[in-house]
């Protein structure tokens, strides 16, 4: 697969059921780009006028225009040099499903588990007036990861 422009990669997946407290901790820190989504309405993270910690999570949303209801679902990403992350958190009644990838691009030798490779994915809607938080080509890096049979792409931004 490296000779078809895949790189060796170490992939760290975990899925757990989290409060809204364990998910305000977890997305922690500064993440480059995402969305979160509401009962009528999805917004950016640069739109969010708040900040995203427990009270965010468990109570139902103020001060966002066109914003009604509970955070509904969440999507994030950031990178650096070496490390592409992305979490995904879906509500389940008063706690949240979160998915998070942790993909090392360098990885020691030897603790290599998946490829990946540099991918442009077009984004858009089908529905809602074709409604689009993103535009054109959102760049994302394609993984395959051969141990659990699965292939899937990680956003890293615009």
């Amino acid at each position: 697969m490296s000779d078809n422009g895949f790189k060796k990669g170490q992939l760290a997946y975990t899925a757990a059921s989290m409060t809204p407290g364990e998910l305000a901790a977890k997305l922690n820190g500064s993440w480059k780009d995402g969305y979160v989504a509401f009962a009528t309405t999805e917004k950016r993270l640069n739109q969010l006028p708040v900040t995203l910690d427990e009270s965010f999570f468990r109570e139902r949303v103020q001060g966002i225009a066109g914003a009604e209801g509970y955070v509904s679902e969440v999507n994030l990403w950031r990178n650096d040099a070496s490390t592409i992350e992305e979490i995904a958190a879906e509500r389940e009644e008063n706690s949240f499903y979160v998915q998070h990838w942790l993909l090392k691009t360098d990885p020691v030798s030897g603790n290599e588990n998946c490829w990946h490779c540099e991918a442009d994915t077009k984004v858009g809607s089908h529905h809602n007036n074709d409604k689009r938080l993103f535009s054109g080509v959102l760049k994302s890096v394609e993984v395959v990861w051969p141990e659990n049979r699965l292939n899937f792409y990680l956003t890293t931004g615009e």
